[in-house]
């Protein structure tokens, strides 16, 4: 799931929130505003540069990790900086709008116009051929200026012409909306609505988690011994891995958090 937050599957929501972490902490809190940006923008954040720190501590330190993660991005969320980088998020993503054409006409005789440069652009080339091909590319310059005329004394063509080119017009603009809706629900103008929906996602599938479930040796690596475990997304078993003490306090924190959004 492109969009599940890793940030609160604990080793995720460290690297991305935490702040006064003990001074043996690989995390640098300079980076975790933008770190937290990401999470909510993409739903994923790098969990590698924190595993081994996770390791190493005990599980006091790992539940006080979880309560300074959500305390720090509580805190964040609600300041002007947060405010600031999300808009400016925002802008930077937002769907660039189809260039006004102008009317059917206008384009048509914009078309023309390029289509004329190009016969030009053509005839300047002409030089550089050998002299036994000038003549053939000439006349086939000649032909397709001729088409062109022929074309557009027509109005037959020149009426299917304005049907295809409106119908484009059309269609760019039905793309541009969809992008907007797209970019809207991506990054909502509140972006407390999308924290609501990260917290949301990360309950569901933290709630899903068997912690009991058993492992077994397989092939010098431990595997689920339920196959159903097994073929669990890996957002589902770094959960697992992360413990049920901490992960639990996490969906209790995530819950609240939520609470106040409501």
């Amino acid at each position: 799931m492109r969009r599940l937050i890793l940030a609160t599957c604990l080793l995720a929501s460290f690297h991305a929130w935490s702040v006064e972490l003990p001074p043996d902490s690989p995390i640098d809190p300079a980076v975790a505003p933008s770190v937290w940006l990401d999470a909510l923008h993409f739903g994923t954040v790098p969990t590698m540069s924190v595993r081994r720190y996770w390791q190493r501590a005990d599980a006091a330190k790992r539940l006080a990790l979880v309560e300074t993660a959500f305390a720090w991005a509580r805190g964040h969320s609600a300041s002007p900086m947060f405010r600031s980088g999300y808009e400016q998020l925002r802008e930077l993503a937002r769907p660039m709008p189809p260039v006004d054409p102008g009317s059917v006409d206008d384009a048509m005789a914009q078309q023309d116009q390029e289509m004329q440069v190009q016969f030009e652009a053509m005839r300047a080339s002409l030089a550089q051929l050998p002299a036994d091909q000038r003549d053939e590319m000439e006349a086939a310059i000649r032909e397709a200026e001729e088409a062109m005329r022929a074309a557009q004394s027509d109005p037959e063509v020149m009426a299917l012409q304005r049907q295809g080119m409106q119908a484009e017009f059309e269609a760019e603009q039905q793309r541009y909306q969809q992008a907007l809706s797209r970019w809207n629900d991506t990054l909502p103008e509140d972006p407390q609505t999308l924290i609501a929906r990260r917290l949301t996602q990360f309950i569901d599938v933290c709630g899903t988690v068997d912690f009991d479930a058993a492992l077994v040796a397989q092939g010098g690596m431990q595997r689920f011994a339920d196959p159903a475990h097994e073929a669990k997304r890996w957002e589902w078993k770094l959960c697992y891995r992360a413990g049920a003490a901490p992960v639990r306090r996490a969906m209790a924190l995530a819950r609240e958090w939520l609470q106040t959004l409501r």
